[in-house]
């Protein structure tokens, strides 16, 4: 099977969106934070977090949306809330 793929930096680029491919290990959303591999602190308005197709959001600390600090619309009672 042919891989299909395409380049989704100058679409975001495009909308000022910064796009980074790295790995965080901790989440804070009660002060916009996220903690990345290597020390760095960056601050976020909006954050989407790609958890990849099976959801392991245990994976990350605070970045359960069991404790209701994030939204989620792929878990059906979690969703209804968002």
């Amino acid at each position: 099977m042919e891989e299909i793929k395409f380049d989704t930096r100058p679409i975001f680029r495009k909308r000022r969106i910064k796009f980074l491919e790295v790995a965080a290990e901790k989440v804070e959303p009660d002060t916009n934070q996220v903690h990345l591999v290597g020390g760095e602190v960056i601050e976020y308005a909006y954050l989407v977090v790609a958890t990849g197709v099976k959801m392991n959001f245990d994976i990350v600390d605070g970045l359960n949306p069991e404790e209701h600090k994030i939204n989620n619309i792929v878990i059906p009672k979690l969703a209804m809330k968002t």
